[in-house]
């Protein structure tokens, strides 16, 4: 099975990642005995899609981007309308993101999302395609640009380019550790602008799908506000009940529902991996453990079968009623999670009451989370699974959740599989490997 795990390759998708890939890293778990390995069958390749090769030409390319991103999309260089520094911020398989100005206007400071469009599969280019149906959306919504606000899309010689909001604020994590206290009461406001983000997004018929710290920003130093960003991996549907079968997303934050391929919900997916969020927020590790090569089988059978532990270590020193729900946001039961405008309305959110003592032991081991994720830092932001999406349940389970995916699979017209633009977006989950 170790020879089959060295056999994977990782996909870049369209930016950097960050993947904390220690094999002793500490778990969260109630029950921390070992699960007995599983049958090579469940591993093979032969039960998997192949893998789609089609790449696009410039001119189908333009046209494609121009009607996704609709108003936001600008014809010519970006370089007409930006001045392009040299500092990179991240680079990728497919391009990078750098620094740049307004020449109308220095003191508009973005990030510009370089991507190539030449050579690249299909189902990275259904990806880029869906990011900017969600920005043109967000755009024409978010009238108070609480998420990251676009400014335009363009295409010219074979690259696509995406002007983004500048944050300079970094992210939520590092700004918790570099105060050095954080309470109850500044987590329940963080959570609760999480929260609402999320649910406006989700008003809007858009799941992110790639909720995690690092996708906090704050746009400034010192006070300023905290927002969502990234949005390479988002999903639109005007389906409530919207249902997908893909597969991706990042290891650590996926839920059962995905790791067991079935359809599922990625509005409650995004619920579950801010669970994961909020966890590691208040305890510096990950509730189920951190796992890469031959452990994420391992990872995977944890996700689906054991429960988070909030006994000992930081947990000590943190309320019933908090605890109570990041259970909830980490029910392995999609039904039973809660969307996001009912998370909002959980007493502890609710509650005026919260206590404003410092969490030292949190801040002390979310400050060595982030020192461990500094050391172990991987080549790779974000990833579509499939080969080792098999490597979860046993084949007792794997009928189960068979049996369990018919019945939750849509069965009207308007299924997400039936939408063009849907369609699209998911195909990396089926098709790529890692």
């Amino acid at each position: 099975m170790c020879q089959q795990y060295a056999q994977i390759k990782v996909i870049a998708m369209n930016r950097l990642m960050q993947f904390l890939v220690e094999d002793a890293e500490p778990t969260g778990l109630a029950d921390t005995n070992e699960v007995p390995s599983l049958p090579k069958e469940v591993l093979s390749p032969k039960a998997l899609p192949a893998k789609t090769e089609t790449t696009i030409t410039e001119g189908a390319a333009k046209s494609r981007f121009s009607k996704a991103a609709g108003a936001l999309f600008t014809e010519g260089s970006v370089h007409e309308r930006w001045d392009v520094d040299e500092k990179v911020l991240g680079k990728g398989a497919f391009g990078e993101v750098v620094t740049g100005r307004a020449k109308d206007n220095p003191e508009v400071q973005v990030a510009i999302k370089n991507m190539r469009l030449r050579g690249v599969p299909e189902e990275q280019l259904a990806l880029f395609e869906g990011e900017c149906a969600s920005l043109r959306l967000l755009c024409d919504m978010d009238k108070s640009h609480r998420l990251l606000h676009a400014y335009e899309v363009s295409e010219h010689n074979n690259t696509l380019s995406i002007v983004l909001e500048l944050c300079r604020g970094g992210p939520l994590f590092d700004r918790i550790v570099k105060k050095g206290t954080y309470s109850e009461m500044d987590a329940a406001r963080d959570l609760r602008k999480m929260l609402e983000d999320i649910k406006f997004l989700h008003s809007i018929g858009i799941a992110h799908r790639d909720i995690k710290p690092e996708n906090f920003m704050f746009t400034k130093e010192g006070v300023s506000q905290l927002k969502l960003i990234d949005f390479g991996f988002a999903i639109y549907s005007d389906d409530p009940e919207h249902m997908v079968n893909d597969f991706l997303g990042t290891i650590q934050y996926l839920p059962p529902e995905i790791v067991r391929r079935q359809w599922y919900q990625p509005k409650k997916a995004d619920i579950w991996s801010l669970g994961v969020v909020v966890y590691v927020m208040f305890s510096g590790r990950f509730p189920f453990g951190n796992a890469m090569g031959k452990n994420v089988e391992m990872l995977f059978q944890r996700i689906v079968r054991k429960e988070p532990d909030f006994r000992g270590g930081a947990w000590v020193h943190v309320s019933e009623s908090c605890k109570d729900l990041v259970r909830w946001m980490l029910n392995k039961n999609p039904r039973l999670r809660p969307t996001a405008e009912e998370a909002l309305k959980h007493p502890w959110l609710r509650s005026t009451e919260l206590s404003t003592q410092s969490l030292k032991a949190s801040v002390d081991e979310l400050q060595a989370f982030q020192i461990r994720s500094k050391f172990r830092v991987a080549l790779f932001r974000m990833v579509a699974l499939r080969n080792i999406g098999g490597a979860i349940y046993d084949v007792s389970q794997q009928r189960s959740s068979e049996e369990s995916s018919k019945s939750t699979e849509p069965k009207s017209e308007g299924s997400a599989t039936e939408k063009p633009a849907d369609q699209d977006v998911n195909k990396p989950a089926s098709e790529e490997t890692v």
